[in-house]
């Protein structure tokens, strides 16, 4: 089904118009697989990770993000993700009331993610992977086809980045003269944060 997905978008002339329904495919494909088995294992808010000492997150998954301080990487605090929380219907998956996501029909409201980030989608967590539970963008059919090397680290490292901001970033990722391997070291996939994106760390 996502074979045949991806192979009617690279019938698409217009880039944007092909890089949005590819997007929205492999997010609606992983929201369903995290949704339809439940394989955070969500209850009562908590992901099974929240609920052992291996986790440093009181409740919400793994939607938090981080500071590091410079050189050493060390994580000196933690925020919550500003679009988790509000009401919102995303996609045909979502969380409902903070328990186990849900399939549920479009009209439904849902409280949980409110925007469709697919770094965050593509995202398992170490407990999770030890469990054989991966998904990288590679996996996908064709796609290949679809996004270059450039973009495809693109869509890897836009962890609580609206879809919107991701699909400018492929666009201006499309053509380029910098090598790969400069395009990683310099940290060109990264979306740099607006300077108001004030960080407010949970204590």
């Amino acid at each position: 089904m996502i074979a045949t997905k991806i192979e009617h978008a690279l019938t698409t002339p217009n880039d944007k118009e092909r890089y949005e329904y590819v997007y929205d495919v492999i997010c609606s494909y992983l929201d369903k697989e995290f949704g339809s088995k439940n394989l955070c294992e969500f209850a009562d808010g908590k992901c099974f990770v929240n609920r052992t000492d291996e986790s440093g997150y009181r409740k919400g998954g793994c939607c938090y993000s981080y500071q590091y301080k410079f050189f050493t990487r060390k994580i000196v605090g933690r925020t919550p993700c500003k679009y988790l929380g509000d009401t919102k219907t995303y996609s045909t998956t979502t969380v409902i009331a903070g328990d186990a996501p849900s399939l549920i029909n479009e009209t439904s409201t849902a409280t949980g993610c409110t925007i469709s980030c697919i770094s965050c989608k593509l995202y398992v967590c170490k407990p999770l992977r030890k469990k054989g539970v991966t998904f990288k963008i590679s996996d996908f059919p064709d796609i290949d086809k679809v996004f270059n090397k450039k973009q495809i680290k693109v869509l890897e490292s836009n962890h609580f980045r609206p879809k919107e901001q991701i699909i400018e970033k492929l666009l201006k990722t499309k053509k380029g003269i910098m090598p790969y391997f400069l395009f990683v070291f310099f940290d060109k996939a990264t979306i740099k944060k607006p300077k108001n994106d004030a960080f407010k760390p949970v204590k």
